[in-house]
């Protein structure tokens, strides 16, 4: 592997390079890539929830790569087991390891540039390896694939609230409802609306309203799992995907959340204020079977629900 193989830096182009390279070079049956975020997300997830390790969508295609494709089940507990022993370890402490773990042979290999933890390549059917220099040379480009990818990420984020904007959602969207589809899973989706937030802009300013809508971001991504998104979908508006749930169990999620928010005490520059929210929940495939229908049967029972009340969650029909 030499510096001019490299003639991308998009991280689907570099992982395949590698992978392809190490499953020749190595005579390995077969190489796998999982990053330091995929790690991390395997090192919380269970057996019951081991899909959602794998399937989100800034997982699929870009953290967990295998030359030749494995079958992700069977793979999963191997990852389980090295997360285990890198995720909560420092980069100074990760060493390659060979491990006997039926019904087969790897040996793991920590790739690391400037003191970090990149991810992780498990070659299987092999108890060593001796490409170090190539490895190094592979890991300068995942790096740099890597933080290309970050940079790229960033404008997925809302730069106020530090939660996922409206154009990520989409993406995230319809990955859960081809998991959904494939798995036979159930998902929801809350549009949540601050009540009378005009008259918080208006009456207080828009410099506490904004501070006010940092610290519901805050209160959302507390009230919700790793597995959840939080995205901001504009203004006052918010949007919460619960995954593998469904409208009974996410109604629950909801009037927890929302009771929340009238519970707080909301102190900003000095100044003391309370909030109510109105919640429009509508699940998949229950009510909608897409993405643009689920956000418009959430949105309308969020609107139903003011209507009605305020202070208030609404369930689709």
């Amino acid at each position: 592997m030499k510096h001019e193989d490299f003639t991308s830096i998009e991280v689907e182009n570099v992982l395949a390079k590698v992978l392809d390279y190490f499953h020749a070079a190595s005579k390995a049956k077969a190489v796998h890539w999982l990053s330091s975020y995929g790690l991390a997300r395997v090192y919380q997830s269970t057996n019951e929830s081991w899909s959602w390790a794998f399937s989100t969508a800034d997982v699929i295609g870009k953290h967990v790569v295998s030359r030749p494709e494995a079958d992700l089940w069977d793979l999963y507990h191997v990852w389980r087991k090295i997360a285990g022993d890198y995720v909560p370890s420092s980069a100074k402490e990760m060493a390659p390891q060979c491990l006997s773990l039926a019904p087969s042979e790897y040996f793991a290999y920590p790739v690391i540039f400037n003191g970090a933890l990149l991810g992780v390549l498990l070659f299987e059917g092999i108890s060593s390896l001796t490409l170090r220099a190539e490895l190094a040379i592979a890991a300068k480009y995942i790096a740099f694939a890597y933080q290309m990818l970050d940079a790229k990420n960033m404008s997925y984020i809302d730069e106020l609230t530090g939660l996922y904007n409206q154009r990520y959602l989409p993406m995230v969207l319809d990955h859960e409802i081809e998991r959904a589809r494939r798995d036979g899973a159930q998902f929801s989706l809350l549009f949540l609306d601050i009540d009378f937030f005009k008259m918080v802009n208006d009456g207080r300013g828009h410099w506490i309203g904004s501070k006010l809508l940092v610290e519901l971001g805050q209160m959302f991504r507390a009230q919700v799992r790793t597995c959840d998104y939080a995205f901001r979908y504009g203004g006052d508006e918010f949007i919460i995907m619960l995954a593998s749930s469904n409208a009974e169990n996410s109604k629950k999620v909801a009037e927890r959340i929302r009771k929340a928010v009238e519970d707080h005490t909301f102190s900003v520059e000095g100044q003391n204020l309370n909030l109510t929210i109105s919640i429009g929940l509508a699940a998949y495939p229950e009510h909608a079977q897409t993405a643009s229908g689920l956000i418009q049967l959430a949105d309308q029972a969020m609107y139903y629900g003011k209507r009605k009340s305020r202070n208030i969650v609404f369930v689709a029909s």
